[in-house]
């Protein structure tokens, strides 16, 4: 070894032990504080504005919806899903049953389906929408087909019990804008009796304005507040929030 090269050793040797010296004396990093659960006043404020009302259309008098049937569910893939998407999928379905505690299965045939997710290429988003589509509603076809994704349900008009529920997703568009999973959570999710969007609500799937695209703690929360046994179908706003104010103390305390 020559002298120089020598030289280049021992400077590289050096410049080592300063980086691990100024590693060893950096302060260390603080650890990561668990997330608070949302306060009970956020949690009721957007339970009021995400289980009544419609974002597409003003409803007078919205009453409480959700499922007390068992939901048998079935995906029709017009347009192939990628693996990961299917496990989504499945892995999300199961999620609602935990936080639901209702019965999902999966339907055995089309006729027994009632909770459908139908995922159609770009070409078929529109006529999908309109095949389901209530003839009061015709004159939303533009709006909505010009959504990344949609949700379709029928309520019992005496019990507002939901009956039939459905979700669009345009597969191509949704991949092209990173939705695929996005779009599979919010929908099926919104079918559940969670049907309004707000921009109102911070950290929430369910406001176009968020950065989440996945249920967050406050979207698990509101499922579950929604099919707490106390909180019936048919409700109306006031007495549905003061049965909630009632019972979500110990939904919060059993999150913890």
């Amino acid at each position: 070894m020559t002298a120089e090269d020598a030289w280049r050793a021992t400077s590289r040797r050096l410049r080592f032990l300063g980086l691990l010296l100024a590693l060893l004396a950096a302060p260390a990093a603080a650890p990561v504080a668990a997330s608070e659960p949302p306060a009970p006043e956020a949690v009721l404020e957007a339970f009021s504005r995400i289980a009544f009302g419609n974002e597409y259309v003003a409803e007078a008098d919205p009453r409480l919806q959700k499922w007390v049937q068992p939901i048998r569910w079935r995906a029709y893939e017009a347009v192939p899903l990628e693996p990961a998407e299917r496990e989504f999928l499945e892995r999300h379905i199961a999620r609602l049953a935990r936080l639901t505690g209702r019965e999902f299965a999966p339907a055995e045939s089309w006729p027994e389906a009632n909770f459908i997710v139908y995922f159609v290429s770009e070409s078929q988003y529109e006529a999908a929408i309109e095949r389901h589509l209530a003839p009061a509603r015709r004159h939303l076809l533009a709006r909505l087909a010009a959504t990344a994704c949609l949700g379709v349900q029928r309520n019992h008009r005496v019990t507002h019990a939901l009956e039939y529920a459905l979700a669009i997703i345009p597969v191509e568009r949704a991949r092209a804008r990173g939705l695929v999973t996005s779009c599979i959570a919010e929908e099926t999710t919104q079918l559940l009796g969670l049907p309004n969007d707000s921009d109102a609500v911070p950290d929430t799937l369910f406001n176009d304005k968020s950065a989440a695209r996945d249920l967050t703690p406050l979207d698990e929360l509101l499922v579950r507040l929604l099919y707490h046994p106390h909180l019936v179908t048919g409700m109306r706003r006031a007495e549905a929030l003061a049965v909630a104010r009632e019972v979500l103390p110990g939904i919060l305390a059993s999150s913890r």
